[in-house]
């Protein structure tokens, strides 16, 4: 570790590795998960383990999922980006978001994909929508926290084509929800949220959905 971390060691006991992490998160009043990639996974990109899967299905906190290779380049944060929408959760997003920017002293990035997989014209208005949604929660963001921020509308015919146009920088870290399908208070890794990271080439954060 950093000499500028301050940080602390132990050992939990469970009956699996994810349950171990989960109880101590629980015990310690932990904020944050953090889990590395598979091993065998691309350079620069996340492979989910059984361990990450487990976390991605039960977590009661935020788990941060980190590419593989991300520990050798030990960037400082330079960005952080918040994928809105217009589903429950995107509050508990944007609240994420806003606070990390916050904290590290850092741009607030909002990304909205809801221009995604229509085909020809069908593309345009929904894109309409996107821009409006992602100017309207910037507007609600700044008024309420100060935060500077910066919309963007990702474009694609798919997920991983509309994430892979957008620029990424080296200290960059993402803010997504969970799927409609997880209990309240707790994460569950969505089919929107699993194609992202096939194709981020950064650490994503997945915050439980709200109670």
């Amino acid at each position: 570790m950093p000499s500028s971390v301050a940080f602390s060691g132990r050992v939990a006991f469970g009956d699996s590795l994810a349950e171990g992490l989960l109880s101590s998160a629980e015990e310690l009043g932990s904020t944050l998960i953090v889990v590395g990639a598979a091993r065998g996974g691309l350079l620069g990109r996340f492979t989910v383990g059984s361990v990450a899967g487990a976390l991605l299905h039960a977590s009661p906190v935020p788990v941060l999922l980190a590419p593989e290779g991300w520990r050798d380049h030990a960037p400082q944060l330079t960005r952080v980006t918040s994928m809105v929408g217009t589903r429950a959760g995107a509050e508990a997003v944007l609240a994420t978001g806003e606070r990390l920017s916050a904290a590290a002293g850092v741009p607030l990035r909002l990304v909205s994909l809801l221009a995604l997989d229509l085909p020809g014209d069908a593309q345009a208005p929904k894109q309409n929508v996107g821009e409006h949604h992602a100017a309207t929660v910037l507007e609600e963001a700044s008024a309420a926290t100060g935060v500077v921020a910066t919309a963007v509308v990702a474009k694609g015919d798919t997920i991983q084509d509309a994430i892979s146009r957008l620029d990424w920088e080296p200290g960059e870290v993402v803010v997504v929800g969970s799927s409609r399908l997880a209990q309240p208070s707790r994460l569950f890794l969505g089919s929107t949220a699993a194609a992202m990271l096939r194709e981020l080439p950064v650490p994503m954060i997945v915050v439980p959905r709200p109670e």
